[in-house]
């Protein structure tokens, strides 16, 4: 029984110094991914994306976040999709306001919370909801909005 438990000790000792051992972490070499949603505008009748064949402008889009000066959104690289990063928005809920031309096309309600890790720091969506808008949700946090 002894040896038994003296067994269990140096195992449970062995376990403990191995998994708290956390110097071997590299973090330059860790990309710290920002979350974010996706936006495309397809046109309600043909179903063709109007950035991609130019029917609007980028500069026609606004996007405003409520308690946030100027959200940070960006295109890809074909411009026929606009990516809303959530990074700098507050850990709460945060109403996103999608519009074009001055109408509003979708609104979003967003809960952010903060989430820490040994090499990043970053936001993360826990809930999206549309309000607001004519759309189909591609997938998570990618919102295909319909106009007119």
């Amino acid at each position: 029984m002894k040896r038994l438990t003296s067994l269990f000790l140096i195992l449970t000792s062995l376990f403990i110094i191995s998994c708290g051992n956390n110097d071997d972490v590299d973090c330059s070499t860790v990309d710290c991914i920002a979350p974010g949603i996706i936006l495309e505008f397809v046109d309600k009748e043909t179903n063709e994306n109007l950035l991609e064949n130019e029917s609007i402008d980028i500069e026609d889009i606004q996007i405003s976040v409520d308690n946030l000066p100027s959200p940070d959104v960006h295109f890809n690289s074909i411009g026929s999709q606009i990516y809303l990063f959530v990074d700098n928005w507050p850990a709460e809920n945060n109403l996103a306001t999608v519009s074009l031309d001055a109408n509003v096309v979708m609104e979003i309600s967003v809960d952010i919370e903060k989430v820490r890790s040994e090499c990043c720091s970053s936001n993360k969506i826990s809930k999206v909801l549309v309000t607001t808008g004519d759309y189909t949700e591609v997938e998570k946090n990618f919102f295909r909005i319909f106009i007119d």
